[in-house]
């Protein structure tokens, strides 16, 4: 199983997630969880601590798998995924149709709206 620590961005990344030997992304801290969409962007499920922000962007049992926070929990549910072939595909399969639904042009767009709208208040 490979691990994927610290920072990285654009195709350096992605190349990393692919070439991921397990298909797994093990996350314990994460704001809101691009990192869980990148990961998906590519068929990744995730593993995550049960926490703010992983709960917005792991579905669990949709795009990966949520656990409570500790070490024991993250090795079982890392054990079970490994022990599961057809849930490990299930989830890469779902973690791809996740990850379609966020892009940035949609993202800035409804920002722009957000801010339009704060604006149109204080006139």
């Amino acid at each position: 199983m490979r691990t994927f620590e610290g920072t990285g961005c654009g195709s350096f990344l992605l190349t990393d997630y692919a070439h991921g030997m397990e298909k797994l992304f093990r996350i314990s801290e994460e704001g809101w969880g691009r990192v869980v969409i990148e990961a998906n962007a590519v068929g990744i499920p995730a593993i995550g601590y049960d926490v703010p922000g992983l709960r917005d962007s792991i579905k669990d049992g949709y795009n990966g798998l949520l656990c409570n926070p500790s070490p024991r929990a993250m090795a079982e549910k890392i054990r079970m995924l490994k022990g599961n072939p057809e849930l490990m595909k299930e989830l890469g399969k779902n973690s791809l149709k996740w990850a379609r639904n966020f892009d940035w042009d949609k993202s800035a767009e409804g920002f722009l709206r957000v801010i339009e709208g704060m604006v149109n208040e204080r006139r």
